[in-house]
């Protein structure tokens, strides 16, 4: 009698692996769509491929992606945030955000490992995202012209919001695009001049979208990344700081000409600057709120996504009325936010995933082999880690993936431009 196994039960369903391995390539090609559309269609799509990769890996009887030593270090952290939510204030929100996380970075590990294997798969992909950056750099251009966009929605003063709910086309752009944007010049073909002035065309209307989103982090990190490109690759340096200062004096210009960019970007940030830091408006209210909460929680915080309700505490809010609150959902850093939830341990943890993904990048970085694929990837990843930003969490659901399909990219850039399995990733 044969021995029972996973594997002989998915061979009795007539499994066939190299179906579903497109099929997950499909949905991830669909991903950049369902980005546009919400939060729901973006998670059941992450899910399904993480589910697919595990079932996968049980039929082939290969785990060897566990030898990798960022996917340990994940999977402690995973454990300890699991492990620590048991302490929090309230257990079940805690254990509700905690649990299911692991689909995260599983979804990156299928990505990298199993969905994206070969160049042509990552040239796909890159082409069905850039689609899709083209439909939503030009929604946002029509809303700035025109006071609404493609869907008929009106403007709100000063910020762009393009195909989106909320106004987050900027760091939409910036995150996710500006790596995507350099990745298609990697692989596009050469010695093409008229796509060579169409792509320079293309970037330069991303930046100016980017500059009047309205989001000040956007056009922050913006910054940064020319910034850091200048420097990662020395052949184009010269090109991208005239591009900054260009940028800058032309971004300038516009503000100053145009009232409600002028209200958002300088007279908004000024008045956050000088307001009582207890008012619910300005970052400085939640950082303060998330540090007093660290002071007290120090060593293991005070659980996965409980921070929305500590926060609360008379003594952490002293201000509070029925309509006023300097507390919001999460601090809007990763870093804060990871320790005042989960405490020193649990940001020494995320540390140690981060420093094996910068061992890697820097270990290949573009300035040895003037590889724009490579910078694309790990300038994905370093946008969303870089600690002196604000923004959206990274362990909800919409965000969250936004940052694990920028790894799983930057991981499969790897793989492909160094030859290096994934498996035997040091």
């Amino acid at each position: 009698m044969k021995s029972f196994s996973a594997s002989n039960l998915l061979n009795y369903f007539s499994y066939d692996d190299d179906l579903l391995r497109r099929i997950m390539l499909l949905i991830l090609l669909l991903m950049p769509i369902f980005i546009l559309i919400g939060r729901s269609p973006l998670d059941i799509a992450a899910s399904t491929i993480a589910v697919s990769f595990l079932i996968h890996s049980i039929y082939w009887k290969d785990f060897s992606w566990l030898r990798a030593k960022w996917v340990q270090a994940t999977l402690i952290f995973w454990l300890f945030i699991v492990l620590n939510s048991l302490h929090a204030h309230d257990v079940n929100q805690a254990l509700s955000r905690a649990a299911p996380f692991i689909r995260f970075p599983l979804f990156a590990i299928a990505v990298s490992y199993w969905i994206l294997r070969s160049e042509e798969d990552l040239k796909k992909f890159i082409y069905t995202f850039a689609a899709t950056l083209v439909f939503s750099t030009a929604d946002g251009l029509f809303e700035l012209l025109f006071g609404f966009d493609f869907s008929g929605r009106e403007q709100f003063p000063g910020r762009l919001s393009g195909p989106f709910e909320l106004s987050t086309l900027g760091i939409y752009l910036t995150k996710l695009g500006l790596p995507i944007l350099i990745a298609f010049y990697a692989i596009a073909p050469k010695d093409n001049r008229l796509l060579d002035v169409a792509w320079f065309a293309f970037g330069l209307l991303v930046l100016f979208i980017i500059t009047f989103s309205g989001e000040r982090m956007a056009l922050l990190l913006t910054l940064f990344a020319l910034f850091l490109c200048a420097w990662m690759v020395k052949k184009y340096r010269v090109y991208l700081m005239s591009t900054l200062l260009v940028s800058v004096i032309a971004f300038s210009s516009f503000v100053v000409l145009n009232k409600d960019f002028y209200d958002r970007i300088y007279m908004s940030t000024i008045g956050e600057i000088e307001s009582d830091p207890n008012k619910s408006t300005a970052y400085k209210g939640q950082i303060d709120a998330a540090i007093d909460i660290i002071r007290d929680y120090p060593l293991l915080g005070v659980g996965a996504d409980n921070y929305r309700f500590v926060c609360k505490f008379p003594k952490y809010d002293p201000l509070a009325t029925d309509t006023f609150s300097r507390c919001l959902i999460h601090p809007h850093n990763v870093y804060l936010e990871t320790w005042v939830n989960n405490g020193l341990i649990g940001i020494l943890l995320l540390g140690f995933i981060f420093y094996h993904w910068l061992k890697l990048f820097i270990k290949h970085r573009p300035d040895k082999s003037m590889d724009a694929l490579l910078l694309s990837g790990s300038l994905g990843v370093l946008l969303f880690i870089w600690p002196f930003s604000v923004g959206m969490s990274i362990y909800n659901n919409f965000n969250g993936i936004w940052f694990w399909l920028m790894v799983g990219f930057a991981l499969a850039t790897y793989q492909i431009r160094t030859s290096t399995p994934y498996k035997k990733e040091s």
